[in-house]
């Protein structure tokens, strides 16, 4: 998984560079060099998070790199993109640590707060790691508002294969009902895209409870892969799993998204799934 350092990996990172927080650097460093995919400012963001395997429990670090979009408000910013890596593998928050080339906006400070991850401490290259409190005192949580940090995913009733049909759609399916947050609409969603060597990127639907922009699951989907090495010119089918909802279209909106990040996909090549 080009988008997480393994455990193993990481403890050898910490002991090469002589510190957890160099480690980090170094691995938001590996993430700043992949390919990205910015028109708008083409600047690069990297970012690496430190989190728990949730097989070992063991101390890992998950990437993140930034995507843009002409639509700003559905583009992925690094931060969210390496806390989407956490999610989408199963390591869930709280978070202890973020490292990224740059200060986090307003906007990712915002959604880190909604991690639930109190403890979080932010590393910056050539800066003091500074607590995430810090950053964003008196911040706006989901609890001001009744509502479950980004993480704690409700129960949903599991699907069977031949629910789902194809192996793409059923990855997009799990990933919706078992991953993807959505508080206030209640309307998870996943998307799943195939690439060359039949290889699967999935995102998530990733909601915040202040509006700030959510991670939408199929910017999430080809931020996963390039991350993961993928091309987008290489997909050749994608996979949309959803709940209905009057306030949220994901299917229209994640199609419009794929044509423009994926435009060799036609109307044919997009499953849609439906989660009751």
């Amino acid at each position: 998984m080009p988008f997480k350092i393994p455990p193993s990996e990481f403890e050898a990172l910490v002991v090469e560079h002589g510190s957890e927080d160099a480690a980090l650097l170094a691995a938001m460093q590996q993430a700043k060099g992949l390919p990205h995919h910015v028109p708008i400012s083409s600047y690069c963001v990297g970012a690496a998070l430190l989190a728990r395997d949730k097989a070992s429990g063991s101390r890992c670090a998950y990437l993140g790199i930034n995507l843009e979009l002409n639509d700003l408000r559905i583009s992925m910013h690094g931060e969210q993109s390496a806390v989407h890596s956490a999610i989408s593998d199963g390591a869930l928050p709280p978070y202890e640590k973020l490292a990224v080339s740059a200060a986090p906006c307003g906007l990712c400070r915002q959604f880190l707060v909604e991690t639930g991850s109190k403890g979080m401490t932010v590393v910056v290259e050539g800066m003091p790691s500074i607590p995430l409190a810090t950053l964003l005192p008196e911040a706006f949580t989901p609890e001001t508002v009744g509502q479950p940090y980004i993480g704690k995913v409700p129960a949903r009733a599991a699907a069977s294969q031949a629910a789902t049909g194809c192996v793409l759609a059923r990855a997009a399916y799990d990933a919706c009902v078992q991953l993807s947050h959505s508080s206030w609409v209640d309307s998870p969603a996943a998307v799943s895209l195939l690439a060359g060597g039949g290889a699967v990127a999935t995102g998530v639907f990733v909601e915040s409870v202040a509006h700030n922009p959510t991670v939408n699951p199929a910017v999430a989907a080809c931020n996963k892969a390039l991350l993961s090495g993928l091309s987008l010119a290489g997909v050749t089918k994608a996979a949309i799993a959803h709940k209905p909802s009057k306030v949220m279209d994901h299917v229209a909106q994640c199609k419009q998204v794929l044509s423009i990040l994926c435009p060799q996909l036609s109307d044919e090549d997009i499953d849609v799934v439906t989660v009751a």
